[in-house]
């Protein structure tokens, strides 16, 4: 759609090619062929009230239940003590609400550029916790590690910690791959089975860095900037569990 949008070729004739015509032409009809548009510019106050609407909602992060097939370890159903809860996001990929926000601190943070957390966006991230019918509040937060995004990761635990009067403690750790750096992404991964093996091997608890008690047997809020195929917060959940800690609940900057 995004493309569609964008065109300024034959809006039949790109149709057609995508469908693979041979004989695709331009039809001499759409508004690219004959300079006339039928766009019209949108009322600012509807266009308002839809972007409000939309950075108020909530997307729901499901957690996984089963580890994939073909593993020898893990395997089988997840038990749902170690199981990730119900997550949380502030956007999802391409939606007209935070996305373009966070796409911009996403390339930023990744480039290795400074960033700063708008607090709109920091009171965003505090109204989806407020807004999330969870059980039990978390007792303390813990950045997910990442390659990419730790700088952006930290800063939104820290804020969101500073906000929710919550310690943040950095008890998960990634340990070194022996892949290429470019091939250590769950993204460059083949598939499911290929993305449990990449982080089930990478990520562990250090024990040092955890809260201690009671604060450690609460839950945890775990901040992860991107979730896309839920294998990386299936398994830190998984691990943290093991580790002594109380339910995971995940909430992330998208989703994709």
């Amino acid at each position: 759609m995004l493309a569609w949008a964008k065109l300024d070729t034959c809006r039949l004739r790109y149709l057609r090619e995508s469908l693979d015509d041979a004989q695709a032409t331009d039809c001499g009809r759409c508004d690219r062929c004959t300079d006339h548009t039928w766009q019209s510019d949108p009322d600012p106050i509807l266009v308002a009230k839809a972007a409000s609407y939309l950075q108020g909602g909530d997307v729901l992060i499901t957690p996984r239940k089963q580890w994939p097939t073909r593993l020898e370890a893990p395997k089988g159903r997840i038990a749902a003590e170690s199981q990730a809860q119900d997550g949380r996001a502030l956007a999802r990929l391409g939606d007209g609400g935070w996305d373009p926000v966070v796409e911009g601190l996403f390339t930023l943070a990744r480039n290795g550029h400074p960033f700063e957390l708008t607090e709109d966006m920091v009171r965003a991230c505090a109204g989806v916790l407020k807004r999330w019918d969870w059980s039990a509040r978390p007792t303390w937060i813990c950045p997910m590690p990442s390659r990419r995004s730790q700088p952006l990761i930290d800063a939104v635990a820290d804020a969101i910690g500073t906000l929710g009067k919550l310690p943040v403690h950095r008890a998960l750790v990634a340990e070194s791959s022996d892949l290429a750096p470019e091939d250590q992404f769950q993204a460059a991964q083949a598939n499911s089975a290929h993305q449990v093996v990449n982080v089930w091997h990478r990520l562990r608890v250090d024990p040092s860095m955890l809260p201690p008690s009671p604060i450690g047997d609460g839950p945890v809020l775990l901040i992860d900037d991107e979730v896309d195929s839920r294998w990386t917060i299936t398994v830190a959940p998984h691990r943290l569990v093991k580790a002594g800690t109380g339910p995971v609940l995940p909430f992330a900057l998208r989703t994709r």
